[in-house]
């Protein structure tokens, strides 16, 4: 059984996140979202409060079928910031049978080299590298390269956008997102 690990905050979860897991979700058994409460590259803590991204996550994967699943795994450790590390052993013991794939960003894959263990994680994993247009550098060969994908959106401009006018937003996630934040009143201040 082949598994993607998809983490990230996801303050929220967005289009560009719903075009990752549709492009890969022929490509696998299982596609995992792994939320993290302080992802070990960022300062700060996700705005939306652990509840309401699973609400959101599990709302933008609705379209899905069964095979797109959420994992807790990060938000429940006891330790903070999580590692990705960590996160491939715990599901390497869950799934010790399969073979595992970590999905990432360009962005974050061009500063891979600096994560806890990377080298370890590469052992461990398949690395597929989603294409993001507003980062020009150039992609090793240790991983595959997605460069179909265009995803050009981040979730600190939806923020952004959502404090001035959240009908800015309203393109940017799909509806049932949209309605949650907006409900929500999760990014107006």
């Amino acid at each position: 059984m082949k598994i993607f690990i998809f983490g990230g905050t996801f303050d929220p979860p967005h289009l560009g996140h719903y075009q990752v897991i549709n492009r890969c979700l022929s490509d696998c058994d299982k596609f995992i979202l792994m939320p993290t409460s302080l992802s070990p590259h960022k300062n700060k803590k996700p705005i939306a409060s652990n509840y309401d991204r699973i609400q959101m996550l599990k709302l933008m994967i609705s379209d899905f079928n069964e095979n797109a699943v959420i994992d807790d795994y990060e938000l429940k450790a006891t330790s903070s910031p999580n590692f990705t590390i960590d996160s491939i052993n715990y599901l390497s013991e869950k799934y010790f049978d399969c073979e595992l794939v970590l999905v990432l960003g360009k962005d974050q894959y061009i500063n891979f080299n600096k994560w806890k263990s990377y080298r370890k994680i590469k052992d461990l994993v398949d690395i597929i590298c989603v294409n993001r247009p507003s980062i020009d550098s150039p992609i090793d060969a240790d991983c595959i390269y997605l460069s179909d994908l265009n995803c050009n959106i981040s979730s600190s401009m939806i923020r952004i956008k959502a404090r001035k006018n959240i009908n800015q937003i309203s393109q940017l996630v799909n509806t049932q997102v949209f309605d949650y934040i907006k409900r929500k009143k999760l990014y107006s201040e």
